[in-house]
Formats: structure tokens, C-alpha cells, sequence
């Protein structure tokens, strides 16, 4: 599987979509092996991309079992946005179930192939940062309700735990997230090619050591699909404003809206850097959504605290710019400004 020579073959040899799901459930596993090389991980993730290519197939995701199913979570206690959330109990170790709502197998089937690909995508990733995917579960009784499957965070949002640990550093929470779309110079991981969509607080998580890490990566794309599906999704799939960026916010002459991408997320991330620094969210001086949206598009971006405010708060200089380079300019140059400057985020 080292070569493309060896790739080829495999493909070659492969005859039917039977073997061919076979092969791809067993490539998918072999990715997860401890301490595989960075250059036979790439190698397998391109057999899986040709053998998917062929037959129009992707690998299975895992389908839990025994599973436990707790109470239904709502507010700020049901980290992130995709459908209605549960916790459970599997083996002892607590999850968090986001729950969608589906009208006919055939929907479910197709949810789930989607979810496939993103999971494919993000297993390119072992990053700390990113908060893992188990699997999926159907919901007993109800086959038409699809889980997908994550570690619960005791200590649930980013703005909850600081609301409850107000000592707790914030530089160190933020630069967790902050290098998943713009690295430090030295980082040995890489970033995500998967876009993220409706980045903000509540998206990120704090684990039981006290960590941030990102959910719902790839789930943006999941609820356009689900959309489509006509399913019943309780979530906020176009975003706020708050932390979205301007670039997404123009309608389209076919009624719809931008997709996002990585230079979009690149504009989130500031924003929630902003609430999470300053301590108060992006325009909090502005009460209403839509006034957000008319001051956004005219350029207005939040404002720098006065002197007196920064010195209690982690926002050096050399951050603030960081921010600004990231949430100013034309959606490439947010990128571009941001990487450039990268060296600056642990100063």
C-alpha cells in the first residue's frame, strides 16, 4: 500500500462492491493503528479516495451498541448545533448523542454516507483540538432518529467554564483553537481541510483536564444535506452573525447563501478569540441580530478595549493584530495576514 504502483493493483483487483466495501471498512480501521507513519496514513487515505471513486462507495462508520440512553439536554448544556442532543452511557463512558430526525431510510442511509466522508477527512487529523467521533447510534424504537457519537464534555462550553473558573487562563484556552485554522510556526500538527461553518462558543468545548477542543466539524455541510432530506433538524444552520463572516452574508441571485470556508472559519475564529479575551461577545453594544448583519456588511468590526480595561485582560499587542489581520481584508488576505503574523500567538 506504500506505492502507487501497489495502490493500483489493490484497485485493480477489486471486482465487486461487496470486496470493495470490505476493503474500505478494513483501510478505515488500519488509520486508527497507534503510531502509524505520516506517509503510509497519506497512501491509505488515497487507496480509500481511488476504491470510493470506483465503485461510489465510502467506509462504514461504526454503529454502537448497548447503548444507555440518559435525558435530553437543552440550553447551553447541549454543546453545539446539530439536532436535538442526549446523553448516554456505553461501557461505562458517558456520550453525547446529537440527534437528527430522518423521514425514510434512504435519507438516513444518505445522512450517514455523508457523515462518512467526513469523518474520512477528519482522520487525516490527530489533532487535540478536535473533539473525536465514535460512531453513530439509531435511537431504539425510533430507526428514523440518527445519533452521531462523541465524548460528553463534563465541562461544557467555553463560556460556561470561564464563567465558573474566572481565573482560569484564557491565552492558553484560545491557542488550542486558534491554531486549528492558523498553526504556530513549530506546531507538528497540521490544519483541517475540512470547514467547520458556524464557529462560536458554543462550539467549543472543555474537556476534563481543562482543555478546549472544537465539535461539530464537518456537521455544517451535514445540515445543508439534511435540508435538502426535508428533515426536521432544531438547529441554527446559517450561524449568527455575531461571528460570521461578511463574505456569507450576501445573498445569492438563486435565493441561497455562500458556503463556508476556510477563510470564513479563519474570520470566526477572531471573533471568538474577541469574546473569549475582551470577555464579552462580538457588538455587544449592539442589541439586535439584524443590526449586526447592517453594521457588518459596512465594515464595522468590533472595537479595541480602552487602555485602562486591557490591563486586565490576555490581549497583548501583538494578539489584538492577530484578530484584526484576521477579521479585515478580502477573505484570502484574512488567511494570508493571520499566517503571517502566526509567529506572534504564544508571545
Amino acid at each position: 500500500m506504500g506505492s502507487s504502483y501497489t495502490r493500483k493493483v489493490l484497485v485493480a483487483s477489486i471486482k465487486t462492491r461487496e470486496s470493495a466495501q470490505a476493503a474500505l471498512n478494513l483501510l478505515q480501521k488500519a488509520l486508527y493503528i497507534e503510531g502509524i507513519p505520516s506517509t503510509l496514513k497519506h497512501s491509505i487515505h488515497a487507496g480509500i479516495n481511488q476504491i470510493s471513486s470506483k465503485f461510489d462507495l465510502s467506509p462504514e462508520i461504526p454503529v454502537l451498541r448497548n447503548m444507555i440512553l440518559g435525558c435530553q439536554t437543552t440550553g447551553s448544556t447541549a454543546p453545539g448545533t446539530f439536532g436535538d442532543t442526549w446523553k448516554g452511557l456505553c461501557r461505562d463512558q458517558p456520550l453525547c448523542l446529537k440527534v437528527a430526525r430522518v423521514n425514510q431510510a434512504e435519507s438516513a442511509r444518505r445522512l450517514i454516507a455523508e457523515c462518512a466522508k467526513k469523518v474520512l477527512a477528519l482522520s487525516q487529523y490527530q489533532h487535540p483540538s478536535i473533539l473525536p467521533f465514535y460512531g453513530t447510534f439509531r435511537l431504539e424504537g425510533s430507526p428514523e432518529r440518527i445519533a452521531i457519537v462523541t465524548p460528553w464534555m463534563p465541562n461544557s462550553t467555553i463560556t460556561e467554564y470561564l464563567g465558573l473558573s474566572q481565573e482560569t487562563p484564557r491565552l492558553p484556552l484560545v491557542r488550542a483553537f486558534h491554531t486549528l485554522w492558523i498553526p504556530e510556526k513549530y506546531s507538528k500538527y497540521s490544519s483541517p481541510l475540512v470547514v467547520h461553518g458556524n464557529l462560536r462558543p458554543t462550539n467549543i468545548l472543555i474537556t476534563s483536564a481543562g482543555s478546549a477542543c472544537v465539535a461539530d466539524f464537518g456537521l455544517s455541510s451535514l445540515k445543508d444535506v439534511a435540508n435538502k432530506l426535508q428533515q426536521d433538524l432544531q438547529s441554527q444552520s446559517d450561524g449568527n452573525p455575531r461571528w460570521k463572516a461578511p463574505e456569507l452574508m450576501d445573498e445569492l441571485a438563486n435565493g441561497s447563501f455562500p458556503a463556508p470556508t476556510q477563510e470564513s472559519d479563519v474570520y470566526s475564529v477572531a471573533l471568538v478569540m474577541y469574546e473569549i479575551l475582551v470577555g464579552r461577545p462580538p457588538f455587544y453594544d449592539i442589541k439586535h441580530d439584524s443590526s449586526v448583519v447592517a453594521r457588518v456588511s459596512r465594515g464595522v468590526r468590533p472595537t479595541k478595549p480602552f487602555p485602562r480595561e486591557l490591563l486586565d485582560m490576555e490581549l497583548s499587542e501583538q494578539v489584538w493584530n492577530i484578530m484584526t489581520r484576521s477579521w479585515e481584508g478580502s477573505p484570502s488576505q484574512k488567511t494570508d495576514h493571520a499566517r503571517g503574523s502566526r509567529e506572534h500567538a504564544t508571545d
